[in-house]
């Protein structure tokens, strides 16, 4: 296969023929052509030429068929998406590694994982009140040392706005009772009250409740 006979008399080897994408990396094959020689008066003679084919490591190739889709999820709710087992295709028959970056190569936030073993991503996307978007690559490698070769391919992420609620940080001020300089009782500021709900938002423009409170650390600051 992969074999023609040129004008100027040559043999040709096409090692780029399907028929030799199966040879990993430092397998041999020879490879054996019959040819005839004729005198044009009636004389010929049967011949064969060989080629010694060493096979060279191929990269992983995208399977067009289950190439990878968008995938949707809701700020403040899990995400779950899988990479399908055959979306990378190795003509060796390799076994294939994966790993997922953001496209420009930087670490995915800290909020979505990635299980190379099952191929698959999980996490729970913040709070948020405005769409977004996270473009993510996915690299499938064949793992070989001669040396390894690798190929991905990218996938959007679509975050629409979180049906949850946003709670800003709030915070007010109040002083202490206590002795003034003179020695004297002084008594302190009326208690702090404030909406708390004032400043936290709702993607759907629903109503906002509290449904608990809790004491957290409170941090005073004395003045001599």
């Amino acid at each position: 296969a992969g074999i023609s006979l040129g004008a100027d008399g040559l043999l040709r080897l096409d090692t780029r023929h399907p028929a030799y994408d199966s040879m990993k990396a430092g397998d041999t094959k020879a490879i054996v052509a019959s040819y005839t020689l004729s005198d044009g008066k009636g004389g010929s003679v049967a011949q064969t030429a060989t080629f010694n084919l060493t096979g060279t490591n191929d990269a992983p190739q995208v399977n067009t068929a289950k190439a990878l889709l968008g995938a949707t999820a809701t700020a403040g709710s899990s995400v779950r998406y899988s990479v399908d087992a055959n979306a990378f295709t190795d003509v060796e028959g390799d076994t294939l590694s994966y790993s997922a970056t953001l496209a420009d190569g930087s670490d995915l936030p800290n909020w979505l994982s990635f299980d190379k073993d099952n191929r698959s991503f999980s996490g729970t996307a913040p709070p948020s009140n405005t769409a977004s978007q996270l473009s993510i690559k996915v690299t499938a490698s064949d793992g070989s040392t001669s040396p390894a070769l690798s190929t991905s391919q990218t996938f959007t992420l679509a975050i629409s706005p979180t049906g949850a609620p946003v709670a800003v940080v709030d915070q007010a001020s109040v002083t202490e009772s206590g002795i003034d300089a003179s020695g004297n009782a002084a008594a302190g500021s009326a208690s702090a009250t404030g909406n708390v709900l004032t400043n936290d938002i709702h993607a759907d423009s629903a109503t906002v409740s509290v449904t608990a409170a809790g004491v957290g650390t409170a941090t005073a600051t004395a003045t001599a």
